[in-house]
């Protein structure tokens, strides 16, 4: 399976995820030309941006700054805030940055990770 093909299914099981635990996704993929976020999904007041890995090993929270570098972290707050300006007739009280691992299907998932 190539590399977009993994991301693809990926993104797909942490929906499916995202899902059971109550959640709604609002945008998957969701692009401007200075930034992309995976995932943009609801509960409640809480708006998330995801960002989804595809790994070959488990990795945990001190490992997220190797995997989702600072400038990459900076594009997808000002894409959020984008798409926040762009859909303002939706209000949110808490705006969080999440990042999920999917390893053989499971996913390990990390809130507020920046």
């Amino acid at each position: 399976m190539d590399n977009k093909s993994r991301g693809i299914k990926s993104e797909t099981i942490v929906c499916n995820y995202l899902v059971s635990l109550g959640y709604t996704i609002l945008e998957r993929n969701y692009r401007i030309p200075s930034g992309e976020i995976d995932i943009i999904a609801s509960k409640d007041s809480t708006i998330c941006a995801v960002e989804v890995k595809s790994v070959s090993y488990y990795w945990g929270m001190d490992e997220l700054e190797n995997q989702i570098p600072p400038a990459k972290r900076i594009r997808i707050k000002k894409t959020l805030s984008l798409y926040l300006a762009q859909n303002q007739d939706k209000k949110y009280d808490l705006i969080r940055f999440d990042a999920a691992a999917v390893k053989n299907n499971e996913v390990s998932y990390f809130e507020g990770v920046f």
